[in-house]
């Protein structure tokens, strides 16, 4: 699968992957049948669970504070910076 917007290879590149964001992102919760905005504040950690997924190439699921969100591959790639092994706890 390639990325839209720069037609690079991207197939499960973030899965597994921790990122620690940099600034506030947005993310969306589907909470029973209602999606609901989440805003990721900057310095909290994300785990990339998926993606890009496979219906929607500019979107993956993340996993943070106990929730999956969606959120976009731009805002993980502009936003978020990748971080090794466990994370730490608070902002950098």
């Amino acid at each position: 699968m390639n990325h839209p917007c720069s037609n690079q290879q991207i197939d499960g590149q973030f899965t597994g992957k921790h990122f620690r964001m940099k600034a506030t992102t947005l993310g969306i919760e589907t909470v029973g049948s209602h999606k609901e905005a989440v805003h990721v504040p900057a310095g909290e950690i994300v785990v990339a669970l998926s993606g890009p997924r496979s219906d929607d190439a500019r979107m993956l699921n993340v996993r943070w504070n106990s929730k999956t969100l969606v959120m976009f591959v731009e805002d993980l790639e502009t936003r978020g910076l990748p971080v090794d092994g466990r994370p730490s706890i608070g902002p950098a």
